[in-house]
């Protein structure tokens, strides 16, 4: 065990990158050693992490960890406001909607690796055009999943 040190530092909240990777497009990922994977991805031939562009100050990571019949799991959360309601948005949704992994960098520079190929993602979409003029026409995404563990560090 160490101690946990008072900061020394700014701590910003948010994040400010998000790429994601349909899980099917995954061939193998490294597990986690010490709460920190440090190898990317291995995926199929031509797949990669793609950029997720969201609004500014709409996206954030959240954990909590609860006691549930199954045993201790990790809520974990991605919460996110794609604006505009497009076509070509729409179509990469039904992509996203077969499980997905993330990787999530916050705005202290920390990366994490959200999801896995056990526990992929999901996404709850809420697409909305808003009744009142001068309001935020979009999609709001939230990738969600009970997980055995904490997502891990990424640092590769």
């Amino acid at each position: 065990m160490n101690d946990i040190l008072p900061l020394r530092e700014e701590n910003a909240s948010g994040l400010v990158t998000l790429s994601v990777a349909v899980v099917s497009e995954i061939i193998s990922i490294d597990r986690a050693f010490n709460k920190t994977v440090s190898a990317a991805p291995v995926f199929v031939a031509g797949k990669r992490f793609y950029s997720l562009a969201y609004s500014q100050q709409s996206a954030g990571l959240s954990t909590e960890s609860a006691i549930t019949i199954a045993g201790d799991v990790w809520k974990t959360q991605v919460q996110l406001f794609v604006p505009k309601l497009q076509l070509l948005t729409s179509q990469v949704i039904d992509e996203l909607m077969r499980g997905v992994v993330l990787v999530a960098q916050d705005s202290n520079g920390n990366k994490r690796l959200v999801g896995n190929l056990n526990e992929p993602m999901r996404l709850k979409v809420e697409a909305n055009t808003l009744a009142v003029f001068g309001g935020r026409a979009g999609y709001t995404f939230t990738f969600y999943r009970d997980m055995i563990a904490e997502p891990p560090f990424y640092t590769a």
